[in-house]
């Protein structure tokens, strides 16, 4: 209703995008969310929201375009960080994903998936003395 009087309000605009994605409709979320940044570019959880799309959909060059877009405004945003650091963590970029993922911890040191994911790079390296840190460090913020 909001947006037949007022087509261009974002706060309208981007909620239905999010009801779309909570309704598993990716594609009508994603238009939502595009059409909110084309009223208001910088919008920082329609970027984050792209993004996500963008890395559930494996176009991991789309999904680091914008949470690098979102980190430029806004260097502490933990989400993006933390996603972009998901981002390299998917294209087997350890060194750049480690880097992010303590990023974003050294903004929000409670996020166990982030723990979780640093945990599983150095599982797969085979480096039990990181493992062991992360897990303590996990732990604290149990």
């Amino acid at each position: 209703e909001s947006l037949k009087i007022y087509p261009e309000y974002e706060y309208a605009l981007y909620n239905l995008g999010v009801l779309y994605y909570d309704l598993g409709q990716a594609d009508k979320a994603r238009e939502q969310y595009l059409k909110t940044l084309a009223v208001t570019p910088d919008h920082e959880n329609a970027l984050i929201n792209l993004g996500v799309i963008a890395f559930q959909q494996k176009d991991f060059d789309s999904a680091r375009q914008y949470f690098e877009k979102v980190i430029a405004d806004n260097p502490d945003n933990s989400g993006a960080l933390g996603n972009l650091g998901a981002v390299y963590h998917n294209q087997n970029n350890y060194p750049l994903a480690i880097q992010y993922y303590e990023r974003s911890l050294a903004v929000d040191p409670r996020n166990p998936e982030v723990y979780n994911n640093i945990i599983r790079i150095y599982q797969a390296q085979g480096n039990s003395a990181k493992v062991q840190e992360y897990e303590q460090k996990r732990l604290q913020y149990q």
